[in-house]
């Protein structure tokens, strides 16, 4: 089959939707599948266009023998990153991809199916435009409920007209995406429910995350060079996040709980690797509270990032109160595979808290529970003897649950069903 992909985010990009783009563009093209991506120049987290492309023009380049088209996207300063110029920003990507779809239009018409991947939903309008142009069908598989989202997370609580009218469009827009795709794909249960009682006449199909279990494994060299680069002996216990610096983390709650380890028991150390909008005012917040316990680290990537997630004791994965119950953070899969336990904080009713509660990979909190976090952070760092066996259980975990036969089969059925889906 002939297919088109439209993605804001794709390689080299490693956090948030690009991983998951990019591996669902490979796993089809190795059933044998031809897959053309149209995606921007790289920019995320750091919401500023990757080194390496800044000093030339969008063109089209392979990666790993799939085509890619890059276009050009606006793009915000680091420091005026808003959920209106975020918008605005996805709004120039999605823009400026139209021309390059025409400008490739020979191969959009030849597509047997176009593949458009939110979280933004000018995806969606592009792809019901092709739809009603070319008579393309279209699949829309949706990482982040935005509309949603917006709400979860109160960005809607002071937000102008402009936001509110942004916001309100994109649920419209929703909607009738839903409706008019061939199928819609998500990541979890709980998602596949939310959007089915938006849509009750869609077909919604799980295209969940997954993990490579020879890429993430345990490796006690790894972990000895990330705690000697970094200064941790034995007597420290780490708790780690890499990843998107951004509202949903809730990383501040992480830096005020530091303050109380700082005063009650310096072995438990914090390390934050990663970038986004709020890195700024996190590092500042750090300094201001003069937290020695606390490290600030870039973007880990490649074998890095494996070293970090062997290195730390725990890995801190946590969903903002109000966030949408239905998601889970990408940083989960390779986390649990890397045989790393984690400290996870969550609405009880969360998809994420149910989903580390079956794993006996994970101590689980409510945004209640510093007082018990704190208590038992102090106790693990007394006895390892707990963390050992949850990490053994978090890579059994990943084996039995998250693979790619298990994460993509009723997708790869649905793209490669033609019209008789």
């Amino acid at each position: 089959m002939n297919i088109v992909l439209l993605t804001t985010y794709f390689h080299p990009e490693i956090t948030g939707i690009a991983p998951h783009a990019t591996a669902i563009a490979k796993a089809l093209q190795e059933r044998g599948h031809r897959v053309t991506v149209f995606a921007p120049w790289p920019h995320y987290p750091e919401w500023a266009v990757h080194e390496e492309y800044r000093r030339r023009p969008p063109k089209t380049e392979t990666v790993d023998g799939i085509t890619v088209h890059r276009s050009r996207i606006w793009l915000p300063r680091g420091d005026a990153v808003t959920i209106k110029t975020r918008l605005v920003g996805e709004g120039s990507a999605v823009a400026f991809q139209a021309l390059n779809l025409l400008r490739h239009l020979r191969t959009v018409a030849r597509a047997d199916v176009v593949i458009a991947m939110s979280p933004f939903f000018g995806q969606g309008m592009t792809a019901l435009a092709l739809r009603a142009i070319l008579r393309r069908e279209f699949i829309f598989h949706v990482e982040d409920i935005i509309p949603d989202s917006a709400i979860d997370t109160g960005v809607l609580d002071n937000a102008g007209g402009l936001t509110r009218a942004l916001v309100s469009f994109a649920s419209s827009v929703e909607r009738r995406v839903y409706r008019s795709a061939r199928c819609v794909s998500t990541l979890t249960g709980a998602m596949r429910e939310n959007i089915q009682a938006k849509a009750p006449t869609a077909r919604v199909v799980l295209a969940g995350y997954w993990t490579d279990p020879d890429t993430h494994q345990p490796d006690d060299e790894l972990a000895a060079s990330f705690r000697a680069a970094h200064g941790y002996d034995a007597s420290h216990l780490v708790v780690g996040y890499a990843g998107n610096i951004g509202a949903k983390q809730k990383l501040e709650a992480l830096i005020e709980t530091a303050g109380v380890f700082a005063r009650r028991d310096a072995r438990v150390q914090f390390v934050i690797a990663g970038d986004g909008a709020h890195r700024i005012p996190l590092e500042q917040a750090v300094q201001a509270a003069g937290l020695a316990n606390v490290r600030m680290l870039p973007l880990q990537r490649g074998k890095d990032y494996s070293a970090f997630l062997n290195g730390v004791d725990l890995s801190y994965i946590a969903q903002a109160d109000g966030v949408s119950d239905a998601f889970i953070p990408s940083k989960l899969y390779p986390t649990l595979a890397s045989g790393c336990a984690v400290a996870c904080f969550a609405n009880e009713g969360a998809e994420l808290y149910r989903l580390m509660q079956q794993s006996g990979a994970a101590l689980t909190y409510t945004w209640d529970d510093t007082a018990r976090f704190v208590d038992e952070m102090i106790a693990l760092a007394d006895d390892r003897s707990e963390l050992a066996a949850m990490g053994r259980a978090a890579r059994e975990f990943a084996l039995s649950r998250f693979t790619r036969e298990s994460a993509l089969g009723e997708f790869v059925d649905a793209v490669e069903a033609g019209d008789s889906v």
